[in-house]
C-alpha cells in the first residue's frame, strides 16, 4: 500500500509540475509570439504614421505657401497701384500732402517713402524712413523696375516694419511700410494639432512670422543662436537646408521637446523666403501607438477599433484645415474663370462693331488716306483679338479642356497659307523667307490642322518680331512612313538676336518673356510660346531650342500623325479652308436676335452686302413670337436664325429651345462674344447648329452662311433691315 502510494504520489507530485510547465512554456509562447508581433506591428505602424504625418504636413505647407504667395502679390499690387496714383498726383504739380492722400487711400500701409537712385526725397506715415534704405537689395530691384518685399527690419525710433518696394517712373521709387508683425497676424490663424503653426524665414534665417511675436519682434535666427547654445542645433540645421531652397521635412528637438517640421521655398522669386509648418510629436498621433499596443495586447478587437477611431479623431483637424484651404483654392480657379468669361464677353462686343465697321467701310469707297486709317484701326483691332485668344487658350490649357480636332488636311496646303500669311510683315523687314516640305507619297496627315498652323504662325510671328536681317526657314521633312501614319520632323530656324541659356529656361513659362524689357521694345503678353509648347505636347510631340545670342534661335519638333490615302479622303468638306474665299450672294431672309444696337447695325449691313434681308428682334422673345406668327398665317419662314446668348426679357439658349421645340427645321446659329471653353458644348446641348464668335470677320461668316444656304451667282442688290 505504501509502495502504491508512494508512486501516486510522485506520479501526482511529478504530474502537477509537467502540466505547469506546460502551461507556463504555453503562456511564455504566446507571450513572445504576441510581443514580437505587437513589437514588429509597432514598429511598421510607426513608419507608417510617420510617413502619412510627414505628407500631410507638405501638403499643407505648400497650400499655405500658395496663401502667403498670393498675400505677396496683392501687397505688391497695392505697392504698384499707390506708386501709380503718386505719379499722377506729382505729374499734376501736386507734392504737398501727397503721400498722406494715398496714404488715407491704401490704409494697410502705415508709411509711405519715395527716393530717387540716392535720396529720400518725400516720406509720410508714423515713423521715420531712414534715408539709407535706398542702398537695401529690395530698393535695387524696384530701381531696375521690378518689386519686392522686404525682410523685417527696426526704424530708427526702434520700430519693426517690412517695405513693399515699386516704380514709379522717372527714376522714382517707393517704399510702402507694413507692420513688422503683417505676415505673423496673417498666418496666426492656421493651427496643426494643439500647438502646431506656421512661420517664415528669411534668406538669412531670421524669423519674420510666428506665433511667438516676440521672437519676431527681437528679430530670432536660430543659426546665430546654435553658434553659443547648441541645444539650437538641430532647428538651425533645418533652417540651413530651407535657405537652400529645399522642399523636406525635418526632426530636432527645441527646448526639449521633440517636434516635427515640414518646409519650402515661398513661390514669390524675389524675397527667397521660405515657410515652415512644425509642430511638437508628443501632439501627433505617435503618442497613443505605445498604448494603443498595450490595450491590443489586453483588451479585445473592439477596443482596439475604438482606439483607432480615437486616432482617426486626432488626425481629423490637420485633413480639415487641408481640405479648407483646398476649397480656398477651387474657389479661387473658379473666381478666375469666371472673371475671364466675363472679360471676354464685355471686351468682344464692342470689339465686334469696331472691326465690323473697319471692314464695312473698307469694303467701300474710300479716300486713301482714310482707308489708311481703317486698315490700321482693323489691324490693332486683331492684334487685341488675339491677345484676348491667347488669354482664353491659357485658360483651357489650365483646366485641361483643349481638345484636338482629326481631319485629313493638306500639310503644303497649310504650310503655304501660313507664308502667304508671314509674308507681307517679312517683306516689310527685308527678311527672306524660306519654306520647304518634302512630299508625303500620297498620304494625308490626320490631326488637328487649325492648332497646327496656330503654331507654325506663333513661331514664325517671333522668328519675324526678333529677326532684323538675314533669313527664316521652315522645313517640314518626312521621317518615317507607313500604311497608317507619317512621322515628320519640323525646323522653324532665324538669325534673330538669340537667347542666353538662362533666357531659354523661361520662355514656356505664361506671361514671361526673355525678359521684361523684351516686352517694351518688341511688344507681346508672352503667351504665344507656352500656348505653343502645350499644343505641341498635346499632339505628342516635344518643342526643342537652340538659340545663341546674336547668331539665332531655332525651334524643332517630331509630330506622328494618323495617315490616310488621298483617293480615301471623302470628307475634304472639313478640311482646313486656309485661303480667303470669294464673296458668296445669296437670296433669302435672316432673323437676327440682338439687343445690342451697334451689332444689329454692323450684322446687318454685312448680311445685305451678300444680298440677305434681315429681321430684327430686340430680344428673344420678340425672336420667337416671330416665329410663332409666320408659322401661325403660314408664311414663308426665315432661311435662318442668328441668336445671341445674352439679351433682355428672354436669353438666347431659352428662345433657341423654345424655336427648337416649333420643328420648324431652321437652323439655329449662336452669335455671341461668350466662346470660352465649355459654352459650345452648352450651346450644342441647347439644339444650337452652330456658333459665329463675335467679333466676326466676313469670311468668318460667309463660311458659316454656306453650309446651310445655296448661294446665287448673280451678285443681288442690298436689302435694308426691318
Amino acid at each position: 500500500m505504501s509502495t502504491e502510494g508512494d508512486g501516486k504520489t510522485k506520479t501526482n507530485n511529478s504530474g502537477k509540475p509537467v502540466h505547469l510547465r506546460i502551461f507556463i512554456v504555453i503562456i511564455a509562447t504566446a507571450v513572445i509570439i504576441t510581443a514580437f508581433a505587437l513589437a514588429a506591428g509597432g514598429w511598421f505602424l510607426t513608419r507608417s504614421t510617420i510617413r502619412s504625418i510627414e505628407e500631410s504636413m507638405l501638403v499643407a505647407v505648400d497650400l499655405a505657401d500658395q496663401y502667403v504667395s498670393k498675400e505677396i502679390e496683392v501687397l505688391k499690387i497695392r505697392a504698384a497701384e499707390a506708386a501709380k496714383d503718386i505719379r499722377l498726383l506729382y505729374s499734376a504739380g501736386v507734392h504737398e500732402g501727397a503721400l498722406e492722400r494715398i496714404g488715407e487711400e491704401y490704409f494697410r500701409y502705415i508709411g509711405l517713402a519715395v527716393f530717387d537712385d540716392k535720396n529720400l526725397l518725400d516720406s509720410w506715415g508714423v515713423s521715420v524712413v531712414p534715408p539709407s534704405l535706398i542702398n537695401e537689395p529690395f530698393m535695387r530691384i524696384a530701381m531696375n523696375g521690378g518689386q519686392a518685399v522686404s525682410s523685417t527690419m527696426y526704424l530708427p525710433d526702434g520700430t519693426l516694419v517690412m517695405y513693399v518696394s515699386a516704380p514709379i517712373g522717372e527714376g522714382l521709387i517707393l517704399a510702402a511700410v507694413l507692420p513688422g508683425l503683417h505676415f505673423s497676424g496673417l498666418i496666426s490663424q492656421f493651427k496643426f494639432w494643439q500647438s502646431g503653426h506656421l512661420f517664415i524665414d528669411d534668406k538669412e534665417g531670421t524669423i519674420i512670422s510666428n506665433i511667438r511675436q516676440q521672437w519676431v519682434e527681437d528679430r530670432i535666427n536660430f543659426i546665430d543662436l546654435a553658434n553659443t547654445d547648441s541645444s539650437y542645433a538641430g532647428v538651425a540645421q533645418m533652417v540651413i537646408i530651407g535657405q537652400t531652397g529645399e522642399r523636406g521635412v525635418a526632426q530636432f528637438s527645441l527646448n526639449g521637446v521633440p517636434r516635427i517640421c515640414a518646409y519650402r521655398p515661398v513661390s514669390s522669386p524675389t524675397e527667397n523666403w521660405f515657410l515652415g509648418l512644425i509642430a511638437p510629436i508628443p501632439e501627433s498621433p505617435l503618442k497613443d501607438i505605445p498604448g494603443g499596443i498595450l490595450l491590443m495586447g489586453m483588451i479585445t478587437l473592439i477596443l482596439s477599433i475604438a482606439a483607432a477611431i480615437a486616432a482617426a479623431i486626432i488626425l481629423r483637424r490637420p485633413y480639415l484645415q487641408v481640405d479648407q484651404l483646398r476649397k480656398e483654392a477651387e474657389i479661387a480657379s473658379v473666381t478666375k474663370s469666371t472673371f475671364l468669361a466675363n472679360m471676354s464677353h464685355e471686351i468682344r462686343t464692342p470689339m465686334n462693331s469696331i472691326m465690323g465697321f473697319s471692314e464695312l467701310a473698307l469694303d467701300g469707297e474710300t479716300s486713301p488716306k482714310t482707308r489708311d486709317y481703317l486698315q490700321k484701326i482693323k489691324t490693332n483691332a486683331e492684334w487685341l483679338l488675339q491677345i484676348i485668344n491667347d488669354i482664353l487658350d491659357i485658360s483651357k490649357v489650365e483646366s485641361g479642356k483643349m481638345e484636338l480636332e482629326k481631319i485629313p488636311f493638306d500639310m503644303h496646303e497649310l504650310l503655304s497659307g501660313c507664308r502667304t500669311l508671314i509674308l507681307p510683315k517679312a517683306v516689310e523687314k527685308g527678311i527672306i523667307l524660306h519654306f520647304y516640305a518634302e512630299p508625303s507619297v500620297n498620304k494625308k496627315p490626320v490631326g488637328d490642322p487649325t492648332r497646327l498652323r496656330q503654331v507654325f504662325i506663333n513661331l514664325l510671328s517671333n522668328s519675324v518680331k526678333f529677326t532684323n536681317t538675314g533669313m527664316i526657314k521652315l522645313q517640314a521633312v518626312l521621317k518615317s512612313i507607313s500604311d497608317t501614319s507619317i512621322t515628320m520632323h519640323f525646323e522653324i530656324k532665324d538669325s534673330g538676336i538669340g537667347m542666353t541659356p538662362e533666357q531659354v529656361s523661361k520662355i514656356f513659362e505664361p506671361f514671361i518673356q526673355a525678359e521684361s524689357g523684351t516686352t517694351r521694345k518688341y511688344g507681346g503678353t508672352g503667351l504665344g510660346l507656352t500656348i505653343t509648347n502645350n499644343i505641341v505636347k498635346l499632339m505628342g510631340g516635344e518643342l526643342l531650342v537652340d538659340s545663341m545670342p546674336g547668331v539665332g534661335t531655332k525651334f524643332c519638333f517630331d509630330l506622328t500623325f494618323d495617315a490616310i490615302d488621298y483617293s480615301s479622303d471623302k470628307n475634304s468638306e472639313q478640311t482646313l479652308m486656309l485661303d480667303e474665299i470669294e464673296k458668296p450672294f445669296f437670296n433669302g431672309e435672316i432673323l437676327l436676335c440682338e439687343d445690342n444696337t451697334m451689332n444689329q447695325e454692323v450684322i446687318c449691313d454685312h448680311l445685305a452686302r451678300v444680298g440677305l434681308k434681315t429681321i430684327v428682334a430686340d430680344n428673344g422673345k420678340i425672336g420667337v413670337d416671330m416665329v410663332k406668327r409666320r408659322m401661325n398665317y403660314g408664311e414663308k419662314q426665315f432661311d435662318l436664325i442668328f441668336m445671341d446668348i445674352h439679351m433682355p426679357v428672354m436669353d438666347g439658349l431659352e428662345a433657341s429651345a423654345k424655336i427648337i421645340e416649333l420643328k420648324t427645321g431652321i437652323p439655329v446659329i449662336a452669335m455671341t462674344a461668350n466662346i470660352m471653353s465649355g459654352d459650345w458644348d452648352i450651346y450644342k446641348k441647347s439644339g444650337m447648329n452652330d456658333c459665329v464668335g463675335k467679333p466676326f470677320t466676313s469670311q468668318e461668316l460667309w463660311r458659316c452662311l454656306l453650309k446651310y444656304l445655296r448661294p446665287v451667282e448673280e451678285n443681288v442688290s442690298e436689302s435694308p433691315r426691318e
